[in-house]
């Protein structure tokens, strides 16, 4: 291998792995099936492996394929970087952004931290993800975020990450107020009550997964989910008990929603902002990072300075 594959070749075996098929992925790049084919049996001439293989169903990825896939992202993402850092040496600035955040910076200031960012940049283009932090690392490591925002234990594989504390939240059991359970003191009173929690295998709720596991909850009977609204109608019409921050109690108050006065206090979250410390930002993700960390996340309840 005396030179690097060619950057067509990784642009198409990616929008192959999007698209789904060899022949989607022609469609969506306006060149011919035997092209797309061609293309990829050159990469894989290059490797010396297949990464795909065909079946009816469209493409599946070998083992070399998913290796090659994450890799392929940060290089094109970063080329992408590069070519709109020339750009704006022509005074044609192109800022892209994307940044993932757990639920409760959607409840609170993301509305006012994007309009402050739009008047610094307002023709960038943003994309944001809303998932457990532990959902959204791999996302950094690749690549394909700038940036995220969530719950930071000791215990998550951060090493390799730029960690600002931001804030820590309290947290509070709620169920709706019509809920047979809504007045019970303690945990073990909950303990077949049917809970509903977001999805994650670290950080604060896999903690908060740990206290109900040790008061004697039945965590079989917990449903598992990174939407909001199935957690907001799960509680609301069905019955489940949930964990929220409080600063997210505002927006349920008009369902009937209260909280549960367990004896047991739940601890506080430690909020902070995580990017990878190889990567380059660029100047509008760099602002956007200076606009969080500079915000007045007390203006919300149950919310501190870390």
């Amino acid at each position: 291998m005396n030179t690097l594959p060619k950057t067509h070749h990784l642009i198409i075996f990616h929008e192959v792995v999007r698209c789904g098929s060899i022949r989607a992925a022609a469609r969506s790049l306006g060149i011919t099936q035997p092209s797309v084919t061609k293309t990829v049996h050159a990469i894989e001439h290059y490797f010396g492996l297949d990464l795909i293989i065909r079946n009816n169903n469209g493409i599946e990825l070998t083992e070399a394929g998913k290796l090659l896939l994450p890799h392929s992202r940060t290089v094109l993402k970063d080329l992408t970087q590069t070519v709109n850092d020339m750009r704006r040496l022509l005074n044609d600035p192109v800022n892209e952004i994307a940044f993932g955040f757990s639920s409760l910076i959607a409840f609170t200031a993301i509305p006012d931290i994007i309009q402050q960012f739009n008047c610094l940049y307002p023709t960038a283009r943003v994309t944001i993800q809303e998932a457990q932090l532990s959902t959204l690392l791999p996302a950094l490591r690749e690549g394909r975020l700038d940036f995220a925002i969530g719950t930071v234990t000791p215990e998550m594989p951060v090493q390799n990450m730029t960690v600002h504390p931001l804030f820590d939240a309290e947290f509070a059991y709620i169920s709706s107020q019509d809920h047979p359970l809504a007045a019970c003191e303690t945990l073990n009173a909950l303990q077949h009550a049917r809970w509903v929690l977001p999805r994650t295998d670290m950080g604060y709720y896999q903690a908060l997964s740990e206290l109900l596991e040790n008061n004697v909850v039945n965590t079989d009977r917990v449903v598992r989910t990174d939407s909001v609204i199935t957690i907001f109608n799960l509680v609301a019409h069905a019955g489940f008990i949930t964990v929220l921050a409080n600063a997210m109690s505002t927006p349920f108050d008009g369902c009937q929603f209260t909280e549960v006065p367990i004896r047991e206090m739940l601890p506080r979250a430690r909020y902070a902002l995580v990017y990878s410390r190889n990567r380059r930002l660029n100047p509008g993700a760099e602002a956007l990072i200076s606009i969080i960390r500079n915000y007045n996340w007390s203006l919300f309840p149950g919310l501190c300075k870390a």
